[in-house]
């Protein structure tokens, strides 16, 4: 008897399933039994037509690789050794006695099958269905299932054991704090994190691929004039930016919605992670919308016009790269605008670039817990960039180039709250692709789950004079903290420390994101958004945020990135005052 994995959602789906056996028993002959139920989006119908079956073990076909679910339904007052994995698809019989899985499609279509099971439980499992196409709440589910239960004379305590703390999203800020979610996470990181990694992807340069897309026009630009200027902007580009998103929550939810709502952008990036370990089904479920179960939503990222791109992290290497680099990847790269269908990203490092500026976006996450490449285990800070990355960043940028560099990464060049991430900005001083304490960049990272903003500085002994800023405040839960000891060394100008939420002893802070705008006469603007809250109701507004900062920025002739313009849009920020420090001594603490 093959017994599947049970995983969180398996378990939820199953208390679910026994309590809708136990009510659509309820009417049924000693002889027949019956039960409708949903695994994801998939539909079935499970008969059994013995009250006792000496069923003993029965053997399954192998699941197709992807098989989205694997489900132990144990009907104990039917047959208690009774284990049985369904996919999609897969029809299951058993010599003794007549047990049949049945997939149907679209839900509950044969009413008239289920209606062998009881009238009475059939219009319930029909008017929860119906709701749910609705988009009716859990909490409106709730409340019908106890009405309907009470009249049926149903213990609806029973029947609401699946649904009764269901969030219409996967999960809640509040689950990440859940012992019994961070249990469940641990033991799918231990199942998943040792092994072989994926081979690093590289561009397939025998095609022509380089990479390297024009900011303009979506394209990729041919390998043979990776060096050219580009194509001037015609009108203003858009880039809706996001990192650390991929947590499943209605805050990201409302995110993926103001990342398109009122700003329509051409491209969408997430700088990583998918929460927890990034598996295939936590990819699906939290980044491409696919429903966990028939009562919940899947939350979907959203496309730009032109491109959406995702880069690596170490969520993702939790699960060793496979749900990103096979499941997330397809679904993402520059979109055909014939067919509006996406080409798929062939490699988690690109850029971006206009005869202004590089946009540059880099994986620090494969090399996150093992340098070689070899097996996971220890979380590394030597996560540099493969060979094969650094010979393309050669390749693309000129020794004379003066655009202006902004670099993507996952993990932080500079921080005041915690460590930084050296490999890769020392790998582009020492490699020479940036000449040392010779030019000013703009870099950008999430990983700190936070909003910040830092002055130009170095850190960690590395000679790359950059700007910062932390965009990773976009799923997971925000900590809130206080001022940092390095607040000063790190050069720290202000960062986002209000309370969101308070829930018994825990309290955290917005989730957030960040809209880029290239403008034609060569200037770019960044500016930061977090989510707000109704003040009438005090709920999520899932449609509009609050804009917090704004910066405007341009390059010199020297190639040198330079901050022309920075607004504190919401006076709630922390602004950090580097007393004995003022603007003669270093002008670029001062704030606009």
């Amino acid at each position: 008897m093959r017994v599947p994995v049970i995983t969180t959602n398996s378990m939820r789906v199953f208390m679910f399933l026994l309590a809708l056996s136990s009510l659509l028993t309820h009417s049924i002959a000693a002889s027949v039994y019956e039960a409708a139920f949903s695994v994801n989006h998939d539909h079935y119908l499970l008969r059994i037509s013995s009250p006792s079956p000496s069923l003993g073990t029965f053997s399954l076909p192998t699941p197709p690789a992807d098989a989205i679910e694997k489900l132990l339904p144990a009907y104990s007052c039917i047959a208690p050794t009774l284990v049985t994995q369904l996919t999609a698809g897969m029809n299951v019989t058993c010599s003794d006695g007549d047990v049949s899985v049945r997939f149907v499609s679209p839900p509950f279509e044969h009413a008239d099958e289920i209606a062998a099971v009881g009238d009475d439980a059939a219009q319930l499992m029909g008017h929860l269905e119906a709701l749910q196409k609705d988009g009716a709440t859990p909490q409106r589910l709730e409340a019908v299932v106890k009405a309907e239960a009470d009249r049926l004379g149903i213990d609806h305590e029973s029947v609401l054991g699946g649904i009764e703390r269901v969030s219409e999203w996967p999960l809640s800020i509040w689950d990440y704090f859940d012992p019994r979610h961070l249990v469940a996470w641990e033991l799918n990181y231990l199942r998943e994190h040792w092994g072989p990694l994926p081979p690093f992807p590289t561009y397939n340069q025998s095609n022509g691929e380089s990479g390297v897309y024009d900011i303009a026009t979506g394209k990729q630009v041919p390998l043979r004039a990776v060096r050219e200027e580009g194509q001037p902007l015609d009108e203003e580009v858009r880039i809706a930016i996001a990192s650390d998103w991929g947590a499943g929550t209605p805050e990201t939810q409302a995110i993926a919605n103001q990342l398109e709502g009122g700003f329509e952008p051409h491209y969408t990036v997430h700088l990583g992670d998918i929460y927890l370990i990034g598996s295939k089904k936590e990819i699906r479920e939290h980044a491409l919308g696919v429903r966990p179960s028939w009562a919940k939503r899947g939350v979907k990222w959203t496309h730009g016009s032109l491109a959406s791109f995702a880069l690596n992290a170490n969520h993702e290497m939790y699960s060793r790269g496979y749900g990103y680099f096979d499941v997330l990847l397809p679904t993402l790269g520059p979109r055909d605008a014939s067919t509006g269908h996406f080409g798929g990203q062939k490699a988690s490092y690109f850029a971006l670039r206009s005869p202004q500026w590089w946009l540059i976006f880099l994986d620090t996450g494969y090399y996150s817990y093992n340098k070689d490449g070899a097996t996971p285990g220890q979380e590394s800070h030597d996560n540099h960039q493969p060979q094969a990355v650094v010979q393309w960043l050669k390749n693309i940028i000129r020794p004379d180039d003066t655009r202006g560099l902004v670099f993507f990464t996952h993990h932080q060049y500079r921080s005041a709250f915690e460590g930084g991430y050296y490999a890769t900005p020392r790998q582009l001083i020492d490699e020479g692709i940036v000449p040392a304490n010779n030019r000013t960049v703009l870099w950008l990272w999430g990983h700190e789950h936070r909003l910040a903003a830092y002055a130009p500085g170095t850190q960690g002994g590395v000679p790359l004079m950059s700007y910062g800023r932390c965009v990773g405040n976009s799923g997971y839960p925000v900590l809130l903290a206080s001022m940092p000891a390095r607040a000063r060394e790190s050069k720290l100008q202000v960062y986002d420390n209000r309370v969101y939420a308070t829930r018994d002893v825990k309290t955290v802070g917005y989730n957030g994101y960040a809209r880029m705008y290239l403008n034609k006469d060569g200037t770019m603007k960044l500016q930061y958004f977090s989510v707000k809250l109704d003040p009438s109701t005090g709920q999520l507004d899932p449609q509009e945020g609050d804009l917090l900062m704004e910066d405007t920025w341009t390059v010199d002739q020297r190639g040198n990135v330079v901050l022309k313009d920075m607004q504190i849009i919401n006076s709630d920020l922390t602004v950090v005052s580097h007393h004995g420090m003022d603007a003669d001594e270093d002008p670029d603490l001062v704030l606009y």
